[in-house]
């Protein structure tokens, strides 16, 4: 499969669990996936993310690729000065995906008028309200952890240190890219990935959009 993504995102543990992701939902792990933001292994933030949208840097290395993910954290999307509020922990599937279209909205709206001509290139992966929130149904067997919305970064942080793991900022950043990627692994299989990305709201609607996009893989 000669398919070339590439990952916009906040930080390096998000390209590392979009590409099991990614991985996993095409049962090949040579696909390449390119890291275009961050550059670096430092982490950049949702603001460089709505940034580098506008860019022609963007716009021309979009060209020269087939797909790209946009991948952004919600936690601090009232700070966006977009006016947006954030949606409750119990909100409905519903909501939750009227939500991400609303994010959606603010990122194309970045991009500006050349979405029209991008927008079959452009994968949004939007996490609400973290990217923790993504490997909960991957590392907890509890219903209410694997579908929650907020205080995700916690909860992974304490099912981490039961594992002897870590994924917190402050710790060595060797362990704690290990770490993800030990956490994330397991979406890198196929029947796992599809069943329990069912689990998690932002998740599912992330994997049902590979599938739309990509229906041969289904």
């Amino acid at each position: 499969m000669n398919i070339k993504f590439a990952v916009i995102g906040e930080g390096q543990p998000d390209h590392i669990i979009l590409k099991n992701i990614i991985h996993g939902f095409f049962k090949n792990k040579l696909i390449p996936i390119n890291r275009w933001l961050p550059e670096s292994d430092e982490s950049v933030g949702w603001d460089r993310v709505l940034k580098y949208l506008a860019t022609e840097e963007f716009r021309t290395r979009l060209l020269n690729t087939d797909f790209c993910i946009v991948q952004v954290d919600t936690n601090e999307c009232e700070q966006w000065n977009e006016g947006i509020s954030h949606i409750g922990g119990n909100a409905s599937e519903v909501q939750i995906d009227k939500f991400i279209e609303v994010i959606k909205a603010v990122l194309i709206k970045k991009i500006g008028a050349d979405y029209s001509s991008l927008k079959n290139k452009i994968i949004f992966a939007i996490t609400v309200h973290d990217l923790e929130c993504w490997l909960l149904p991957f590392n907890s067997n509890l219903p209410a952890e694997q579908s929650k919305i907020f205080s995700c970064k916690k909860t992974m942080q304490g099912i981490a240190k039961a594992k002897k793991l870590t994924i917190d900022k402050k710790s060595d950043p060797y362990k704690r890219i290990k770490s993800f990627e030990e956490m994330s692994k397991e979406m890198r299989d196929n029947k796992e990935l599809l069943e329990k990305s069912k689990l998690n709201p932002s998740l599912k609607i992330f994997v049902n959009t590979l599938s739309s996009t990509f229906p041969f893989q289904v």
